[in-house]
């Protein structure tokens, strides 16, 4: 729930400040390990587009460990094209890379 109003105040270009951003931030590093990556890396560049990605969760998502998890999903998803180009254009993602090149994959 709390990632559809996100995505809501990201398309309606409507801040929803800074204490939602901080508490979204909290509960997605606390279930990283039970969302698809896919919606893990949507949420970081939306946070990020709101100057809101905080240096743990960052740091989370580029972990050996969040980078096997994404393996392993292009891996069951292997026949879907278009599920492993969105999962690679989302690592791409240049408002999280500007923001932390010194952790992001090249």
């Amino acid at each position: 729930m709390l990632t559809r109003l996100l995505i809501f105040c990201f398309k309606s270009n409507h801040d929803p400040g800074k204490q939602f951003l901080e508490a979204y931030s909290q509960a997605l590093y606390r279930d990283m390990d039970n969302m698809s990556g896919r919606r893990i890396l949507n949420s970081a560049i939306i946070l990020a587009a709101f100057n809101h990605l905080p240096t743990y969760l960052a740091k989370g998502i580029f972990s050996n460990e969040f980078m096997n998890k994404l393996d392993s999903e292009i891996k069951m998803y292997d026949d879907s094209r278009s599920y492993n180009a969105q999962l690679r254009y989302l690592m791409r993602n240049n408002n999280i890379k500007s923001k932390y090149p010194d952790l992001a994959p090249i």
